[in-house]
């Protein structure tokens, strides 16, 4: 067989292209964390609103059996009206919904879903400071009564408030700072936008 010579010719080589390489497509795993994240913290603040639900039904004997009969006297004289408490109960309800229903829009990368947490972040950040305030005017309210009626380390509830709800503002505030996040920005505006 003549061995083809052409290359030698013109001083190139023939060659056979290349096998085409597979697209490596980079698939970010974050919208799956804080997606699921979102929802468990949404779910367990629905659940939490339904047990507050079920208190509210309580009678004054349900709340003395699991506290001394001197400080749920005074508890339920200083507890807010039903209306207040049902609206608080409504609000933290609908915002665990939103919640949940913004995680699982990040978590199939839906543009819907980034839109939705941001909404759920801003809100509950506005309604953590509004119980912040409204939590520390009742506990002071309440201070000298309890003291009187049993004292205790009623003084370690100025620490522990504001460190409950400085918890409270963390995921809200980290979902705001992540989606301003010029990278994270950029990845998301390639998603669907459909609902």
């Amino acid at each position: 067989m003549p061995r083809d010579r052409s290359s030698e010719v013109t001083g190139l080589r023939s060659f056979e292209p290349a096998e085409p390489h597979p697209t490596v497509v980079s698939v970010r795993r974050w919208p799956r964390v804080i997606g699921t994240i979102g929802i468990v913290l949404g779910v367990l603040a629905c659940l939490d609103q339904l047990d507050d639900l079920v208190t509210m039904t309580w009678t004054a004997g349900d709340w003395q059996r699991i506290r001394s009969p001197g400080i749920t006297q005074i508890i339920i004289q200083e507890m807010p009206s039903v209306g207040w408490r049902m609206l608080a109960v409504a609000v933290e309800l609908g915002l665990g919904i939103l919640l949940i229903v913004g995680s699982l829009a990040v978590r199939r990368r839906q543009l819907f879903g980034v839109f939705v947490c941001r909404v759920w972040a801003i809100l509950a950040i506005a309604w953590t400071v509004l119980a912040i305030g409204w939590a520390i005017s009742w506990v002071e309210q309440l201070r000298p009564s309890l003291q009187a009626a049993s004292p205790g380390p009623w003084e370690s509830l100025g620490f522990v408030l504001p460190l409950i709800f400085l918890l409270m503002l963390a995921y809200p505030v980290f979902l705001l700072v992540w989606f301003a996040n010029p990278r994270v920005h950029r990845e998301y505006d390639t998603w669907s936008s459909l609902v």
